[in-house]
């Protein structure tokens, strides 16, 4: 489409308590540590605006999508939640195809949906085919440790009840209070 000047964009949006938990596991597994310190201390580096790794919290994140998304309101978005793409992953792919305007045949559709399983990524992404030379040095032969366990709601082996009060309240005051209705799945 953007040949034709049309930019369409999906974004994916994941709960953030297992967004959290995610990049904590990513970035402690990467052959240079981005970062070494214990779960507690990733947590309040996740919640501060102070955040590099992110450009800011994910909180900051959110809104600047939404901010540009009423600033460009001619560019086409279509944001998904990761839970939904987990729980109807065929459904997703119905979506997205409509939204892109593609014209695909079931079967086709039936071989992405199992092409991209989690589970399937991640044991493609184990062979040759996901080395490549750039990230040489941070994961082995080049393999970046993008994939963990894709689950929905691990955030609740990490998360004290202490952080979930904590995360809840943030994300009141910062999302809820704005009038923003986001729906994640937690479980």
């Amino acid at each position: 489409m953007a040949r034709q000047g049309k930019v369409k964009i999906v974004h994916v949006l994941r709960n953030p308590k297992d967004t959290i938990v995610s990049y904590y596991q990513h970035y402690k597994r990467v052959g240079r540590p981005i970062y070494e310190g214990d779960f507690n201390g990733f947590f309040d580096f996740c919640l501060s605006d102070e955040n590099a790794l992110f450009g800011g919290n994910w909180f900051s994140y959110f809104r600047e999508w939404e901010d540009a998304k009423l600033t460009h309101q001619n560019v086409k978005v279509l944001s998904l939640r990761y839970e939904d793409i987990k729980q109807n992953l065929y459904d997703t792919i119905n979506i997205l195809v409509e939204f892109l305007q593609l014209d695909r045949p079931e079967s086709f559709l039936r071989d992405v949906e199992k092409a991209v399983q989690f589970e399937n990524l991640q044991k493609e992404h184990e062979t040759m085919a996901g080395e490549t030379k750039i990230w040489k040095d941070l994961g082995d032969r080049g393999r970046l440790p993008i994939y963990w366990k894709g689950c929905i709601g691990d955030w609740k082996n990490y998360f004290t009840v202490a952080q979930n009060e904590r995360f809840d309240a943030v994300y009141d005051k910062e999302i809820k209070e704005q009038g923003i209705d986001l729906q994640f799945s937690y479980e």
